[in-house]
């Protein structure tokens, strides 16, 4: 597979010692849930605050929803990709 250019959909990210049910896309550039209604989730998208800055190390506590799937997106973590939170 040519990932992620073909992309990768986890199910449930991260399940050890989690509470919380997590289903996360990871894909390329231009993959994005930006404008997905709220009426067609059943959760919240996880969120990407306090990512260091590449030039400066400094965290960005700048509040992001994880809505931007680009696993390279310099708002959110490494690889977080469109992360949706099980209420």
């Amino acid at each position: 597979a040519n990932w992620p250019v073909n992309g990768e959909i986890d199910i449930v990210e991260g399940v050890n010692y989690q509470d919380t049910a997590k289903t996360a896309l990871h894909s390329t550039k231009g993959c994005n849930m930006h404008k997905v209604p709220e009426h067609v989730r059943s959760g919240t998208w996880d969120t990407a605050v306090g990512v260091p800055d590449k030039k400066t190390g400094i965290p960005d506590m700048t509040f992001r929803n994880a809505t931007d799937c680009f696993v390279y997106n310099p708002h959110q973590w490494l690889n977080q990709g469109c992360v949706a939170v099980d209420l």
